[in-house]
């Protein structure tokens, strides 16, 4: 069902000096739009909770942060055109790309669909509805709110949440098979950071540690070590439990699973540079956690 949404003259007054940048007008009226049709909906938007919120969008961006779930782009199409060519700075941090049909008087938007994953070039009558719009934006809402890892800090002692640095001279004995074989590495610096998941949802589950060895090779490029281990007093890893690892795109850079009696587990990410985003997704006995990190 198509749905109208007008633009109130004292929006369009608001953001008038923005005229001098058609895409930055375009994307101002496209947030707000989005912005009124997802309040219609019960969800929370930043738009909602600023008085000057326009003052976001003087950029060729128009991301709009939905509650806890997420930024969204707000993709404001025009005249007839069928496909629309996404800039690949919109690649990243976003959960979904909504596009919004301006008239030609640019007075009143409609909402034309979605997708969840980025793409260049995007064919609008290949978008999802928005009736999956709402499913796919409850689904998330649902789900525990992911914070990203910047593994660049470790460089400069920070280590957030749970995560410790390991000491080279020092290592704990428990962590000893996952860095037996770190200094072969050939690196200009190594830094290793550790930190304990628990699987389950009991205290029974079994914990592992995830351990990252971060190997600086030249002033661009680094080598990334990412190592699951069992915890003390486990021996090995529990059986079907799954590690992956995605650019932020879906794409999959590496993955294991364990069978039996497997020690460790390991992928690497060869030439990662400052900037670069992977997350890692544990899989076992029905449960999935997702972990986002930076470089």
């Amino acid at each position: 069902m198509s749905l109208q949404i007008g633009i109130p003259k004292y929006i369009l007054d608001r953001v008038t000096n923005l005229k001098q940048d058609r895409q930055m007008y375009l994307n101002s009226l496209a947030v707000y739009a989005a912005s009124w049709y997802l309040q219609c909906l019960q969800f929370e938007t930043q738009h909602d909770r600023s008085e000057d919120w326009w003052i976001q969008y003087l950029s060729k961006s128009a991301a709009l942060e939905i509650g806890k779930i997420g930024k969204i782009e707000c993709v404001p199409v025009t005249g007839n055109t069928a496909t629309v060519t996404l800039s690949k700075d919109l690649e990243i941090d976003r959960v979904g790309y909504l596009f919004v049909r301006l008239n030609e008087a640019l007075t009143s938007a409609e909402i034309i669909g979605f997708m969840p994953k980025y793409s260049e070039i995007v064919r609008l009558d290949r978008l999802q509805s928005t009736d999956d719009l709402i499913d796919y934006l409850c689904d998330l809402e649902s789900q525990p709110v992911v914070k990203r890892v910047k593994l660049g800090e470790w460089w400069e002692g920070i280590f957030s949440g749970a995560w410790e640095e390991i000491d080279r001279l020092l290592v704990p004995q428990t962590l000893a098979p996952a860095l037996r074989n770190r200094s072969q590495i050939q690196a200009v610096k190594l830094i290793d950071g550790n930190r304990k998941i628990h699987l389950g949802s009991t205290p029974e589950s079994p914990t592992v540690d995830l351990t990252i060895t971060i190997a600086q090779i030249d002033d661009v490029n680094s080598d990334i070590y990412l190592q699951l281990h069992p915890a003390s007093p486990d021996r090995y890893l529990p059986v079907g439990l799954k590690f992956s690892v995605f650019q932020v795109d879906g794409t999959l850079l590496g993955s294991f699973e364990t069978i039996s009696e497997d020690f460790s587990g390991e992928v690497v990410l060869d030439g990662a540079k400052d900037g670069d985003r992977f997350s890692i997704e544990i899989e076992f006995d029905g449960i999935s956690k997702i972990e986002l990190y930076e470089i």
